[in-house]
């Protein structure tokens, strides 16, 4: 299960990363973020950034953890499959809520991709209480699965989806 963890991360990573380097081709910044003025972008940018090393972190943490299930880790695989998934579609559909202004779309799909990092976050969470979330081991391990999830609960889908 540890080599599907692995294999699954380099796929999805580089899957988004090719799907991500086509769309931004032939843009500009104007063309993904609507109504969000320029001075905002960066704390969208840099909580991203954030929850992303921190996801990573956390998947890190699951290939190296001996003591971790099987169901830990399928659970994780089945998150970053569903959610890197979403993301690939994410942003054409916001190019296209952005020229058109119809953003429900976009919204539902922010929405939709909550689900699978709430079970990452079940995920991380079960192994952090199994390991003693009062150990340094446990709190970090906590957090690498609660910061992800409250990003693109609160970040993602609440403020930008209602704000760009």
């Amino acid at each position: 299960m540890t080599t599907l963890l692995i294999v699954t991360l380099v796929v999805t990573q580089a899957t988004l990363a090719f799907a991500y380097s086509l769309q931004l081709r032939n843009s500009t910044a104007n063309d993904f973020w609507g109504n969000i003025l320029a001075p905002k972008r960066s704390y969208y940018l840099w909580s991203a950034l954030a929850a992303y090393v921190m996801n990573l972190g956390l998947v890190v943490h699951f290939v190296q953890d001996t003591g971790a299930s099987a169901w830990h880790r399928a659970a994780l695989v089945g998150g970053l499959v569903a959610y890197y998934g979403l993301q690939v579609a994410f942003l054409p559909m916001l190019r296209h809520a952005v020229s058109s202004q119809k953003k429900s779309t976009v919204r539902c799909l922010l929405a939709a991709c909550v689900l699978p990092m709430a079970v990452v976050l079940m995920a991380g969470l079960h192994r952090a209480v199994e390991l003693d979330v009062k150990t340094l081991r446990g709190a970090v391990l906590a957090a690498a699965a609660v910061l992800p999830f409250a990003h693109v609960l609160v970040n993602d889908f609440i403020l930008f989806g209602y704000r760009f």
